[in-house]
Formats: C-alpha cells, sequence, structure tokens
C-alpha cells in the first residue's frame, strides 16, 4: 500500500496497514501510526473451508478459492465525515485484490464502497451459508 499519498479530507496524512492479528485492516494517523482511529474486520477462508488467520497471503493454489469475507467497518466517532472508512476500505480492497482474494462484503460499508467504485478485484454476493460460516467462525457472536 501507498501510504504515503494517503490523506484525509483535511489533507493530513494516513497509514492504513493490517493489525489486529491479521484479522483486520486499519487505519492511523501518519504522525501516530501505533494509534489506529478505524478498522475493517476480515476472515481469510478457502472456500468452503476453515478461517485462514493469516496475514493475507494470496491464493495457496489448492482446489478451492481464496476468499476474505469482510464483516464489520468501524471509525471512532471523533474522526467521523473525515472520509477516513473510505480510504481504509480502498486500501483494504486493494491489498485484497494484490493477494488474489475473492472479496465477500458482508458488511455494508465495504459492499457500499464495491457499489459506487470500480474494483480491479474479484467479488461476490454473501450468501447464507458464507453468513452461517461465518457466525460459527466468530463464536456464534
Amino acid at each position: 500500500m501507498n501510504e504515503t499519498e494517503l490523506r484525509d479530507k483535511t489533507g493530513a496524512p494516513l497509514v492504513v496497514g493490517l493489525g489486529a492479528k491479521g484479522r483486520a485492516f486499519a487505519v492511523a494517523y501518519a504522525d501516530r501510526p501505533e494509534e489506529p482511529v478505524g478498522v475493517t474486520y476480515f476472515l481469510d477462508r478457502e472456500s468452503g473451508g476453515e478461517p485462514h488467520h493469516g496475514q493475507g497471503t494470496g491464493t495457496s493454489g489448492g482446489e478451492g478459492e481464496s476468499e476474505r469475507i469482510f464483516f464489520h467497518t468501524e471509525v471512532l466517532p471523533d474522526y467521523s465525515g473525515r472520509g477516513l472508512a473510505g480510504v481504509l476500505v480502498e486500501q483494504a480492497l486493494v491489498e485484497s485484490a494484490r493477494t488474489g482474494k475473492t472479496v465477500v462484503p458482508v458488511c455494508p460499508v465495504v459492499r457500499g464502497w464495491l457499489d459506487k467504485h470500480d474494483y480491479e478485484g474479484t467479488w461476490r454476493h454473501p450468501t447464507d451459508k458464507d453468513i452461517a460460516w461465518l457466525r460459527a467462525a466468530l463464536g456464534g457472536q
């Protein structure tokens, strides 16, 4: 991710990278990179398989298709209105495409971004089976 070009609506520089043990992308201000102000959570899986909590290493070359299910995005209330969710989701999707993931947007913020922008990667609508898998993978949350 080209973090030097990322900015919020005020022009302040941002950084986006993996956080939360490889299960989320986080956005922070460049002068405070250790203090995320927004996150978008995901789980990776091989199609029909178990969750993979890795660092987005791309497709495995196995029989199943590698998928990234985005299930929740949030920005701290004090930082709303600065365009952070859009920057965060865009960068998470760029990285997902780069690593060959098929995006499954359960999260309405991610789905909204995909509906409004051209996305160079692959994505598909979530199914009831995806939702059930996600709930089981998250321990019924």
